[in-house]
């Protein structure tokens, strides 16, 4: 299925391209073109997930380690996220930090914190916020949206790995196959209220939190 969507995706996104540089200076035709690009990255987005998905099928994820710094991912994936499924009117900001080197599968990683964050610009009113923070031997990716946040009775990391988009949002990943990646990297997912200010009565925010390991020198300095 995945090969399926990829393909006639990426020959869209070709034909994209040459559209664009043929049709540069038309406002409608440039905010067209914006509509188009933007659905078929979720097409080529989706196509990804649903590789990934089967791969976890098939039995514990053969993890590509290497040294990464997951400051630098953070700010990639955010930037993709808002690219890919950012919504009028919802703002996304990165509390910065200090580069902060790990060792992790990075293809993986950045799936499952770019899945977090999509999920929080689909459900937040005006503003997704992103801190990464370092605690004892393990740095923390927190996202928060000023949304509804979670139903009563909702536990992460839910029940099913692949669940219908209107379940969690983005594109169907759901939030227990991405709690499936911090846990193969040695780490957690888990999930609470968010520190934004509510925009509606009622609504408390969602935060959505991966815990990874650091190496010992990182986390002692």
């Amino acid at each position: 299925i995945a090969h399926e969507v990829r393909s006639p995706a990426g020959v869209a996104w070709s034909a994209l391209v040459e559209l664009e540089a043929s049709l540069a200076g038309s406002p409608e035709h440039e905010r067209m073109l914006v509509i188009a690009r933007r659905s078929v990255r979720r097409l080529l987005c989706l196509a990804d997930r649903l590789s990934m998905a089967a791969e976890l099928e098939r039995g514990p994820l053969a993890l590509q380690i290497a040294p990464l710094d997951l400051h630098e991912l953070v700010v990639r994936m955010g930037d993709d996220a808002s690219d890919t499924f950012g919504r009028k009117g919802v703002v996304f900001d990165f509390e910065s930090s200090e580069p902060i080197p790990i060792e992790a599968d990075e293809r993986w990683l950045g799936a499952a914190i770019l899945e977090i964050i999509a999920n929080a610009l689909r459900h937040a009113r005006t503003r997704v916020r992103a801190r990464l923070t370092v605690s004892d031997a393990s740095a923390i990716v927190r996202i928060e949206d000023d949304g509804r946040g979670f139903s009563e009775g909702f536990v992460l990391p839910g029940r099913e790995r692949f669940s219908p988009a209107g379940v969690v949002g983005g594109l169907g990943l759901s939030l227990c196959m991405v709690s499936d990646v911090a846990t193969a990297h040695g780490g957690r997912l888990f999930g609470g209220t968010s520190t934004l200010p509510p925009t509606q009565p009622g609504a408390s925010g969602a935060a959505v939190s991966i815990e990874v390991p650091v190496p010992r020198t990182i986390a002692s300095s």
